[in-house]
């Protein structure tokens, strides 16, 4: 939605209030109409940005649209501007043209310094503000289905190249928490053995599409989904850098962020690494020492779902 053409005064209708339906653009102040709203609403644009609803000539909307959410969250918020109509969904956060069927993400996020501007994710935008996206109520995440003309889609295809999957639907998996706690830990990790040299890995995990909304939820536990191989290389959540292997395992495939820094071999008896003769903490085994294609976690707050592709 480019919101760009909107004219002068034009007219936001709120089409899910009858009688006094539409407010004037250029009529109360801005800081009547929203109040003592808390929230910020962004919407994503075609090249990846996100741009700040009322940030193109309706300064009304952020009101209205924060308003209608915190009445009622379950229900769709419908507002034109110009010639096009719009549907915003609560429950998924998106926004789609009525006309065109054109979806886009949607993000609520509570108001920093760093974002009274119109863009979201300038370089000035600190970490915490990224990660922190409002989630619907009554949930800890929530997947954003990919159009295939979108870049991350053409990346999760271009990472399952050398597999048999043709997906069906590929995901993006938003779960801030889940996020935020990797990014902790990595900070504490670095902090405490500076000498590691820690990276941050793009893995695979195959699961049963039965796992799916736990992951998405609570993270990989191989407690739970994942001891199809027996922990022949450690009692841990397994990944792997090949995609096809992952997919015995599984019509789903997880594109992981997986963070290792010193790794060993494992056996069935491996519930923890031991350390290394530095003392430091070995966090990842793996099948082979020099060329590894399996890769075992003991701690979730070491890695976190940014994908899934239904195969």
């Amino acid at each position: 939605m480019r919101q760009a053409g909107v004219q002068g005064a034009g007219l936001l209708r709120q089409a899910g209030a009858p009688g006094a339906g539409l407010l004037e653009e250029a009529g109360a102040p801005r800081a009547e109409l929203l109040g003592q709203v808390e929230y910020e609403w962004y919407f994503k644009e075609d090249d990846g940005s996100w741009l700040k609803f009322g940030s193109r000539g309706n300064p009304n909307i952020i009101g209205t649209l924060e308003r209608q959410y915190l009445s009622n969250p379950s229900t769709n918020f419908k507002f034109t501007i110009g010639s096009q109509s719009y549907v915003i969904n609560f429950t998924n956060i998106t926004q789609t043209n009525t006309s065109t069927g054109k979806v886009r993400e949607v993000r609520r996020l509570k108001q920093h310094a760093s974002t009274t501007g119109g863009a979201l994710g300038s370089s000035s935008t600190s970490a915490s503000t990224k990660l922190f996206t409002e989630i619907p109520f009554g949930q800890t995440s929530y997947a954003t289905p990919l159009e295939a003309n979108h870049a991350d889609y053409t990346y999760v295809l271009y990472l399952l190249r050398s597999t048999n999957c043709q997906p069906r639907n590929i995901f993006k998996v938003n779960n801030p928490y889940l996020k935020a706690a990797f990014y902790i830990k990595k900070a504490q990790l670095q902090s405490q053995y500076p000498g590691v040299p820690y990276r941050e890995e793009c893995l695979f995990h195959g699961t049963k599409t039965a796992n799916v909304k736990a992951i998405l939820e609570e993270n990989i536990d191989w407690r739970l989904h994942g001891s199809n191989v027996g922990q022949v290389h450690g009692r841990g959540a397994y990944f792997s850098n090949n995609a096809q292997l992952s997919r015995r395992y599984g019509q789903v495939i997880f594109i992981c962020k997986v963070l290792v820094g010193l790794t060993a071999p494992g056996n069935r008896k491996t519930v923890k690494p031991p350390k290394d003769g530095s003392n430091r903490p070995i966090d990842t085994t793996v099948n082979h020492q020099a060329n590894p294609t399996i890769f075992v976690k003991y701690d979730s707050q070491e890695y976190y779902p940014e994908y899934y592709a239904v195969c």
